[in-house]
């Protein structure tokens, strides 16, 4: 994940009670497919992003990665983050952390503070 990355691509909007609040940002534990990587590589030429993992293995698994405000949500959010169709969960404050591996499920965190 980006620090600069503001939109946050969910099926559906966040609870209203969470608006204004920061959560943590946990990665997917499941590895990266090779053709997902591919594809991933793509899109970074697409946006111009110059710096992102060389490989599948230099991804941080299984582990917070990082913290963001979500500020509010858009379906047609004008963001280069922003996937069509999806509800666009408006972020700021992007933070990137040490990744601290987190076990379990994984979901949403709030009301936190590092």
């Amino acid at each position: 994940r980006s620090s600069d990355q503001d939109i946050e691509n969910r099926n559906n909007p966040p609870p209203d009670s969470r608006i204004g609040e920061k959560v943590l940002i946990v990665a997917s534990k499941r590895k990266l497919t090779k053709r997902e990587y591919e594809d991933f590589v793509y899109n970074c030429g697409l946006l111009k992003i110059k710096r992102y993992p060389k490989s599948v293995d230099e991804f941080d698994y299984g582990a917070i990665v990082g913290s963001a405000v979500i500020m509010g949500y858009s379906y047609k959010a004008k963001s280069k983050w922003a996937a069509k169709g999806a509800c666009h969960w408006k972020l700021e404050r992007a933070k990137k952390v040490k990744a601290i591996p987190q076990k379990g499920q994984q979901t949403l965190f709030f009301k936190i503070s590092i």
